[in-house]
């Protein structure tokens, strides 16, 4: 969901901590709704067969798959394949997924759920992104 013309702080401070390994994926602006998202999906299918090679590999104890869940929404990802490596991932790794408007059927073979939603954000009054906050 996040491509190379952006650079996110969350990718730009995990390279400051040890032991953990970033791939990002996403394809230049962002998907939308109505919009041709054929790169965006393609990103995200490379970006899912690289989270089930990690996944299965045997390296890790923990993978983050962000934006997963909004990806599954807005059409890149078919919720089945989500559903899919959540049963299958092996027993002793914790899996995170992000995003928004998770599938009723993810919701369901998730054992936590966490829906954070929007109240009041400076971005609706023009308030640009400031370094070390948003970004």
């Amino acid at each position: 969901m996040k491509g190379p013309d952006c650079e996110h702080g969350e990718i730009a401070s995990l390279r400051y901590v040890p032991n953990i390994t970033v791939q990002s994926f996403g394809g230049r602006g962002w998907a939308k709704p109505g919009q041709d998202n054929t790169v965006h999906r393609l990103k995200a299918s490379e970006a899912l067969s690289f989270a089930i090679g990690a996944i299965f590999s045997g390296d890790y104890d923990l993978v983050v798959l962000d934006e997963v869940i909004t990806a599954v929404g807005l059409g890149l990802l078919p919720a089945d394949a989500i559903a899919r490596l959540m049963a299958e991932k092996p027993a002793g790794l914790e899996l995170i997924m992000t995003g928004r408007g998770a599938n009723p059927e993810i919701i369901e073979k998730t054992d936590l759920v966490t829906e954070m939603r929007n109240i009041k954000h400076p971005f609706e009054r023009g308030m640009k992104g400031r370094a070390g906050f948003e970004y």
